[in-house]
């Protein structure tokens, strides 16, 4: 199925469209930055919106915490509600990246190793480029092609491997310490 732009309208051009082009320009140029800058604008955008936020968010964000995790002390709810508010930035700096980003670029986006997971469970990349797998887990993992294509070794608990891809095809993967851990690397 093939999608279309529709025509570019002049009345678009007009002055009270001009702040909405101005936004469209700053997402273009934020789904550019390197991924790491990106996460840490993303933290810094979630860390003053959990302060600035108004007190009717938080409240309702911290009852819906208390009711999902009545086994959680008062503490432990705060760090929670603190971690939601501070990836909520994270969220919306991916999600000018999802819009904007070059598929380049988003070939460029680690695959994260945490809570026994590959994330994402498939990642397309082209011939040339390189994928960072990056252990999040408190549990060392191994990032093992089932064909044999490439062995990342033992990766440690908060260390990372990276694996240009040179060759297309479909490479299954696994965790050879934990087999049920699976994912794919397709190259095209």
């Amino acid at each position: 199925m093939t999608h279309h732009a529709p025509p570019f309208r002049p009345a678009l051009s007009a002055p009270q469209h001009w702040p909405a082009w101005v936004g469209l320009g700053l997402i273009w140029l934020v789904a550019r930055l390197p991924y790491r800058v990106l996460l840490a604008i993303g933290r810094v955008m979630g860390w003053l919106a959990a302060r600035l936020i108004g007190p009717d968010r938080r409240g309702t964000a911290r009852r819906n915490i208390a009711i999902c995790f009545p086994e959680l002390d008062e503490a432990a709810r705060a760090r929670l509600l603190e971690a939601n508010l501070r990836d909520s930035g994270i969220m919306l700096i991916e999600f000018a990246l999802a819009w904007m980003g070059s598929p380049r670029t988003l070939a460029k986006i680690p695959v994260t190793i945490e809570g026994m997971r590959f994330q994402p469970e498939t990642l397309t990349v082209a011939p040339g480029d390189s994928v960072v797998w990056v252990n999040k887990d408190l549990v060392p993992h191994t990032v093992t092609s089932e064909a044999g294509g490439f062995d990342s070794q033992i990766i440690q608990a908060e260390k990372s491997w990276r694996f240009t891809a040179r060759k297309k095809g479909d490479f299954a993967y696994i965790c050879t310490l934990h087999p049920t851990m699976k994912a794919i690397l397709q190259v095209k």
